[in-house]
C-alpha cells in the first residue's frame, strides 16, 4: 500500500503476492539500493579492496531492517572509530542519525578508508544488526538471522585466513 501511494506510476497490484519478478527486482533496486545510495557507497576509492562487504551489509540489513536502520547503524558505527559526529539536528534540535548515506557519511567512510578502520567499522555495524535482532520478540523463531549478519564480517574472516 505505502509503495503504491509513494509510485502510483509503478501499477502494483494491491497484493503483494501478485507481484512479478519485474516489479519485485525495481522495488528492491530503487528503495533498497537507489535510495540509500549503494552505488555511491561502492564506488568511494579502496571501499573494494578493503570492505566489499560493506556496501553488500549496507543494502542486505536496509532490506531486513530498513535502509533508515541500517544507515543509522554505519553513522554510529563511524562515528564510535573515527570520533565524528554524523548526527544532524531534528525538528526539536535534538542530534539524532538520520540514516541518510549522504556526503557526509561517505566522506567518513573515505576517511575510514585511509585510515585503515572500514574494517573494524563494517564489523561495528554486525555488532549492532546482532544486538538489534536478539531484542527482537521473533528472534528465537529466526535461526538464520545471526548467520546471515555475521556472513559480513570481516575481521574474524581475515585472522582466519593468516
Amino acid at each position: 500500500d505505502k509503495l503504491n501511494k509513494l509510485h502510483p506510476e509503478w501499477k502494483l497490484p494491491e497484493k503483494s503476492k501478485k507481484l512479478n519478478d519485474k516489479q519485485v527486482s525495481g522495488i528492491y533496486r530503487s528503495e533498497f539500493f537507489d535510495k540509500p545510495k549503494i552505488q555511491k557507497v561502492q564506488d568511494i576509492p579502496g571501499i573494494n579492496k578493503q570492505a566489499q562487504e560493506l556496501p553488500e551489509q549496507l543494502f542486505d540489513a536496509g532490506v531486513q531492517h530498513g535502509p533508515k536502520q541500517a544507515g543509522q547503524w554505519l553513522q554510529q558505527s563511524l562515528d564510535e572509530r573515527l570520533g565524528t559526529d554524523l548526527r544532524v539536528p531534528d525538528k526539536n534540535g535534538n542530534l539524532v542519525y538520520d540514516g541518510n548515506v549522504g556526503p557526509k557519511t561517505r566522506a567518513a567512510i573515505g576517511q575510514a578508508i585511509k585510515e585503515g578502520k572500514i574494517q573494524a567499522i563494517n564489523d561495528a555495524m554486525v555488532d549492532r544488526r546482532v544486538v538489534f535482532m536478539r531484542k527482537l520478540p521473533k528472534f528465537k523463531s529466526n535461526p538464520g538471522w545471526l548467520p546471515r549478519a555475521n556472513s559480513f564480517r570481516i575481521q574474524k574472516r581475515n585472522r582466519t585466513r593468516e
